[in-house]
């Protein structure tokens, strides 16, 4: 499962013709999909986070939802490899407990790579990319203010408190976005002006 999880990804949706409501994201999602999961007796696994943060944040999910079936925790090794044996190796004992639902928090682009690399081996599970929610559950991190949130610079937020991880990510790799982001944006406005010259 994919969420904008982003601002800017909701902007550009309005600026194509194709609006997303709002953004949606995993610090948010996951304690709504857990709420649904105790209330359908679904199996909840956790994949990610330093170590002991996953049972932090499945103690957490619980005491929310006492209902909830007690969460797989799964805390994968510092720079684990993915597709490595370690890594199939946790794989292979997450899919042998036959999970409903995975939430994996690895960070962005790994977890993406991660859920894409193994959604076969852990089918019919769904599998929710979730970021920082982990983290968050665990209160290892803090969230921004709602305000923050509401304006559209949550992204700020976190790179004002992490700065040494997140920098790369916002201020280097993310740019790559942008000359794709103009190419959309132009590209609906050429078809949509060649619509109308059509009418």
């Amino acid at each position: 499962m994919v969420t904008a999880d982003g601002s800017p990804i909701v902007l550009l949706s309005r600026l194509v013709g194709q609006t997303l409501h709002s953004r949606v994201t995993g610090a948010d999602l996951v304690p709504a999909v857990c709420d649904l999961a105790a209330k359908r007796g679904l199996k909840l696994a956790l994949f990610g986070g330093e170590e002991g943060v996953g049972e932090a944040a499945a103690r957490e999910l619980q005491r929310r939802h006492p209902t909830l079936q007690p969460p797989i925790v799964v805390t994968p090794p510092m720079n684990h490899v993915i597709g490595g044996k370690i890594d199939h190796t946790l794989v292979d004992e997450l899919a042998h407990n036959r999970p409903n639902i995975v939430v994996v928090g690895l960070g962005m682009p790994k977890q993406e790579i991660w859920a894409d690399y193994h959604r076969k081996t852990l089918s019919p599970a769904v599998i929710i990319c979730a970021g920082a929610a982990i983290d968050f559950l665990a209160k290892r991190q803090r969230r921004a203010p709602r305000l923050v949130q509401k304006i559209g610079l949550e992204w700020m937020w976190r790179l004002s408190t992490d700065f040494r991880r997140l920098w790369r990510r916002y201020l280097v790799r993310d740019l790559a976005f942008v000359p794709y982001a103009i190419g959309e944006i132009l590209l609906h406005r050429s078809t949509r002006e060649s619509t109308h010259q059509d009418d």
